[in-house]
């Protein structure tokens, strides 16, 4: 029996549909560290927070979102620390902190005042290596600038609050010695310029050195509840093999900063959290991509003076471990403070990324390509842009763009123009960012066109994904010959779409995202589904698992193969936000992995040297490199038949024989042999098992009586996983 007769074979053994567990989501704000900005200065930062060591003292900014009507700041410097009528320290010179990854300390004398970033807030500690002089309680006094209000909690804390959306909260005053012994202090303020973290006196004198005293410094809020976080997108890199995933944190309404996290393909978080810049101006949209050749990332933002611009747009390179200098990709005219996308480049050779921006021509509609080029070291220049509106016809600020250029230069620009033609088109661009070929109509769409619409692909063979007028989700494939654009299979994907969608090419197959709206007209879901290039659909419809509030939205897919790697992988990062007033929001993210495919599973031992059976790759929907190998069998042996089964009982001949539906001989050279399948793209066969055996023949030992000369390879078993 011939392996094209086994598909017709499965037909009536319909399997019971199962679905891979959703691997966890998790939060991308749960990180923290310190970092120092382009001028030198130590930061300290948090889910919600940033901290600034002045050379005197720390300034604490609470992320209040936008809210906050400015920065609302709580300057602590430390004006004496005493004992009685004994003056421990008095600090009189600014001082340069000492710096580690997730702490800054000033080492002054016997005393260290030390500040430990935390998810939550700064730790502020005063270390004491030797017991104070002196008599009576141990007092550390602080001189306070704020334009904010202190009050003194039931608790004991302290909040200081603006009295319209929140503040900062200092903690309770904790003493911990050498041997871990603990005691309560207290904490009051004197005036309005000072406070006194105060530890009692039988604990200094009965203390193990060192000592130290901590209170945290935490955001707190009167409104809501939490930062305002959003605007979320990621690129891989391929030699870490991490992804770096940036987003902007709204500090008040004329502060918000570019956060940049580096994730683990396990999901895990790679280190402390980055910021480019910590400053109090408006950075906002961040857009990332990776540039092989070089192993670095390349950022794009809008950055302004004020909240409503004008735009300028920048960029500049992140490294492993620092990021390059800023160059200006807008140029004078500055950007319209829109649209913009960024692509890499995923080969060997090319050093350019690409960005797509709008100008401030035409009431901001104008499309423009500028190509940045990096260099070894980092350093970015921007070329001239390329006016793409004009010639093109394309004048709107709804447009997206593939993930990255391929080897052969190609990239698709997808466009949408709901007030006019209610079209969505592609656009192939050259490898300069250079408009190749004519524009393309891929199909009507549906009001809100930005966040609707999606593209991505290998350049030649594309996909993309957009709402329609008649409000369903469509896929449609588009393929670039060298010279033109054309269209190929559609396929309806969801009659319930919400406002956005994503979607990633992973290899082998791709993966869409987009939200679907419920009930609740504020709380959107995010669901998933691996499609095959032509559009058709390769698995369940899988739920993305919100983490921090109920509603979900705006994806975005960032695969491994942007980045020259294989593997099938992708980081879907997304927004959730609040259903009720204010609507803040944070970041979360989740791995998607398109061949997760289980391990064969033995099942029996073989006989007469019939070598290992072993599978190549993931038992998965749709995976072309998949295949049966035989290894370390009868080199005396010709042939070699792949022998596979949807279980049931086995013969017993020598060993246990599968009981086949499929016997295909292939030729076997030295006692290997390999035998290609691929599996079903369909979600109808998920969970379907095929047992798979290797027969030698003829071999030099006969341990099966009925059929002389053959020798089995062990009994093994795959399961087709999504």
């Amino acid at each position: 029996m011939r392996l094209s007769s086994f598909a017709l074979l499965l037909v009536p053994f319909t399997p019971l549909l199962a679905q891979e567990p959703p691997r966890p989501a998790f939060d991308l704000r749960a990180t923290y560290g310190v970092i120092r900005a382009d001028d030198g200065t130590a930061w300290t930062i948090g889910e919600d927070y940033k901290a600034c060591w002045t050379g005197r003292g720390l300034t604490f900014t609470p992320a209040l979102g936008e809210r906050a009507r400015a920065n609302r700041d709580l300057s602590l410097r430390v004006d004496r620390v005493q004992r009685g009528a004994v003056t421990v320290l008095a600090p009189v010179d600014a001082a340069a902190p000492e710096i580690g990854e997730r702490h800054l300390a000033v080492v002054r004398g016997e005393v260290t005042e030390r500040y430990d970033a935390r998810r939550d807030g700064v730790e502020q500690s005063f270390v004491f290596a030797t017991r104070p002089a002196g008599e009576g309680d141990l007092v550390v006094r602080l001189a306070v600038e704020t334009t904010m209000t202190a009050r003194t909690e039931t608790d004991g804390t302290l909040f200081f609050h603006d009295g319209e959306v929140g503040g900062v909260r200092i903690g309770h005053v904790t003493g911990v010695d050498r041997d871990g012994r603990r005691t309560r202090g207290s904490l009051r303020t004197l005036d309005a310029s000072a406070i006194e973290l105060r530890l009692p006196a039988d604990f200094v004198d009965g203390a193990s050195y060192p000592m130290t005293l901590d209170p945290l410094l935490a955001t707190a809020f009167l409104v809501g509840s939490g930062n305002d976080d959003q605007h979320v997108d990621a690129a891989h890199g391929a030699f870490d093999g991490n992804w770096l995933v940036v987003w902007q944190t709204v500090f008040s309404y004329f502060d918000q900063d570019i956060r940049a996290q580096r994730v683990a393909s396990n999901g895990s978080l790679v280190g402390a959290v980055m910021s480019p810049f910590p400053t109090s101006t408006p950075e906002t949209n961040p857009s990332v991509c990776y540039v092989r050749s070089k192993n670095m990332h390349v950022l794009c933002w809008n950055e302004a003076t004020v909240p409503f611009g004008p735009f300028t747009l920048r960029a500049r390179s992140v490294g492993t471990s620092a990021f390059g200098a800023v160059v200006n990709v807008s140029g004078s005219g500055g950007a319209s403070g829109g649209t913009f996308r960024t692509c890499g480049d995923r080969s060997n050779t090319g050093s350019k990324a690409l960005v797509v921006w709008n100008s401030t021509a035409n009431s901001g509609t104008t499309i423009v390509a500028t190509t940045l080029d990096l260099t070894a070291t980092g350093l970015l220049t921007a070329s001239a842009g390329i006016d793409v509106s004009t010639a093109t016809g394309l004048f709107t600020d709804s447009f997206v763009l593939g993930k990255s250029r391929t080897p052969t230069g190609q990239v698709l620009l997808g466009a949408a123009l709901p007030f006019f033609a209610v079209l969505f088109y592609a656009q192939a661009l050259s490898y300069d960012g250079a408009i190749a070929g004519t524009k393309l109509a891929v199909g009507t769409i549906g009001p809100n066109g930005f966040r609707t619409i999606a593209i991505d692909g290998d350049g030649p063979q594309n996909v993309a994904v957009w709402r329609d007028s008649a409000n369903t989700l469509q896929c449609r494939t588009v393929t670039w010959n060298g010279t033109a654009l054309s269209l190929g299979t559609q396929t309806t994907l969801t009659s319930n779409p919400g406002v956005s969608c994503d979607i990633g090419l992973l290899g082998e197959r791709y993966v869409a995202v987009w939200s679907e709206p419920t009930a609740n007209p504020f709380d959107d879901d995010l669901v998933g589904i691996a499609l095959k290039p032509d559009c058709s659909v390769c698995s369940n419809k899988f739920a993305l698992t919100q983490v921090d509030r109920p509603s979900a939205m705006l994806p975005c897919v960032a695969p491994t193969f942007a980045s020259g790697t294989s593997g099938g992988q992708a980081l879907i990062t997304w927004e959730e936000r609040d259903i009720t007033p204010p609507f803040r929001g944070s970041i979360a993210a989740q791995r998607f992995d398109a061949m997760v495919g289980a391990p064969a599973v033995f099942l029996s031992a073989g006989c007469g040297n019939g070598g290992t059976a072993t599978t190549v790759g993931p038992f998965s929907p749709g995976n072309d490199d998949f295949a049966f190998s035989l290894s370390g069998g009868d080199p005396t042996a010709p042939f070699a038949l792949i022998s596979l089964s949807l279980g049931g009982s086995s013969i017993l001949c020598g060993c246990e024989l599968t009981n086949f539906l499929v016997l295909e001989a292939t030729l076997a050279q030295a006692g290997a042999s390999r035998y290609a399948f691929k599996p079903w793209c369909d979600p109808s066969y998920l969970g379907t098992d095929i047992e798979f055996q290797w027969l030698l023949w003829p071999a030099a030992q006969s341990p099966c009586p009925i059929v002389e000369n053959l020798a089995a390879s062990n009994r093994s078993l795959v399961t087709l996983r999504p």
